[in-house]
């Protein structure tokens, strides 16, 4: 990732930097993405107990929409000064941080829980498959996905179209976003225990979210709710990620969650280009109404699992029996 963002810095500096680079460059950033996301994740269950987990999740996510609150707005004051080659190489030498720390961890201290041995790719489709609180994440996480992921285009183009803002004012409407983001995350760190309920309640709160957005008259009101938006949206991926950990053995951690980011990911990487599309013949506004719509969907799945198989509840300081014996205080 590091290599990447320098590569883009040096070639936008150069002034040889052209749209199939970047193209490149993001799809081979996905797949570095598509190793580290997964395993980052799992790998927060060997880290920190069981009971803490979805804790930890949740102030993992605060600690880095707190650094993406304060970072578009420096980014977009940066680039109005000197242009946006710097700024990735200010990103590639940030990655020194991230390699030092993985580096520096104790490594013989930490617990083997999560990883999985035996398990097949397979396997973990069957143990989805077989559950139906899964399927519903994971029916809700493909719809998400492919309308609900996409606000950096609904919110470039809402600015510029709509508005007719510059890269100063993009930064201040990305912060509003990542500080609905922050404030999301501490919802969840605080409180004490996830519920499929607490993630359909987080649906349709961005499908409000993005109804409001759409019809915005002022920048006011469409920052507003973009900090909605920012709030559900990190609900939503903070507590669907706890809820798939806790509701799944050790054994089948890792994969399971491989399974369920590289669904989000594989779905995103198919809304960008349909949101773009929708945005270039309907116009963000109604794009926008559509992302509601399709987020609206999800938040009925929810609601009809729930109406079928009652809500459930992971207590993240209880504890319970997994039917295949394997929970280890995770439910």
């Amino acid at each position: 990732m590091a290599i990447l963002a320098l590569a883009l810095g040096i070639l936008v500096l150069s002034g040889k930097a052209q749209l199939w680079h970047v193209y490149c460059l993001a799809f081979a950033l996905g797949c570095a993405s598509a190793f580290d996301a997964p395993v980052r994740h799992a790998f927060v269950g060997n880290i920190v107990s069981n009971e803490r987990l979805a804790t930890a999740i949740a102030l993992n996510s605060a600690s880095f929409n707190l650094s993406r609150l304060a970072g578009p707005s420096i980014g977009g004051m940066l680039i109005s000064m000197f242009g946006s080659g710097w700024l990735f190489i200010i990103n590639a030498a940030s990655f020194t941080a991230v390699i030092g720390s993985l580096v520096g961890l104790r490594t013989k201290v930490l617990s083997d829980r999560g990883t999985g041995h035996g398990a097949g790719i397979s396997e973990a489709i069957g143990h989805v498959w077989s559950r139906t609180d899964l399927r519903a994440l994971f029916s809700m996480i493909v719809l998400f996905a492919l309308f609900g992921l996409s606000f950096p285009i609904l919110i470039a183009t809402t600015a510029v179209s709509v508005f007719g803002l510059g890269a100063t004012e993009f930064g201040f409407l990305t912060s509003e976003l990542a500080l609905g983001a922050l404030v999301g995350a501490l919802i969840v760190a605080w409180c004490k225990s996830v519920s499929f309920g607490f993630v359909v309640s987080a649906y349709a709160l961005i499908s409000i979210g993005y109804l409001l957005a759409s019809f915005a008259n002022t920048i006011d009101m469409f920052g507003l709710s973009l900090i909605l938006i920012g709030a559900a949206f990190q609900a939503i991926t903070t507590s669907s990620i706890s809820l798939v950990q806790l509701e799944t053995s050790a054994s089948m951690r890792g994969r399971t969650i491989s399974l369920f980011l590289t669904l989000g990911l594989g779905c995103q990487a198919a809304g960008g280009p349909m949101i773009g599309w929708l945005v270039d013949h309907v116009g963000s506004r109604a794009t926008m109404l559509i992302a509601s719509s399709g987020c609206g969907i999800a938040a009925f799945l929810g609601i009809f699992h729930i109406v079928r198989h009652g809500p459930g509840r992971s207590n993240l300081a209880g504890t319970a029996q997994s039917q295949d014996g394997y929970w280890d205080n995770e439910a």
